[in-house]
């Protein structure tokens, strides 16, 4: 889908976008040369997942609530509602992990 190499474009140099799901067939044109020249001279990838269930999920949850606060606050930078999302994508020299919570426990 379409998405999947706009993703590339989103990406900082050495970003790593994951592409989860199925998505239907869409036709649309892409500068194959470009995104071939974004991926090596940046250092940017994309890999797509369709193993991960809701256990494994959970247990990576589990397990990152298990390192100490210090850790898991040096690595989220920032936490953005839905219609702040926008602000996730900012770059900087002080911005690790952003992520969009689109629902709290």
């Amino acid at each position: 889908a379409k998405h999947a190499f706009e993703t590339v474009d989103a990406l900082a140099p050495n970003g790593v976008g994951a592409l989860l799901g199925i998505p239907e067939d869409w036709t649309f044109e892409i500068d194959g040369g470009r995104l071939h020249r974004e991926l090596v001279l940046e250092n940017k990838a994309l890999f797509g997942s369709v193993n991960s269930n809701v256990e494994q999920y959970e247990a990576a949850k589990d397990r990152l609530a298990a390192f100490p606060d210090w850790f898991t606050d040096a690595l989220v930078t920032g936490v953005y509602d839905p219609d702040d999302a926008d602000a996730a994508f900012e770059t900087g020299d002080d911005v690790i992990k952003t992520v969009v919570e689109f629902d709290t426990p």
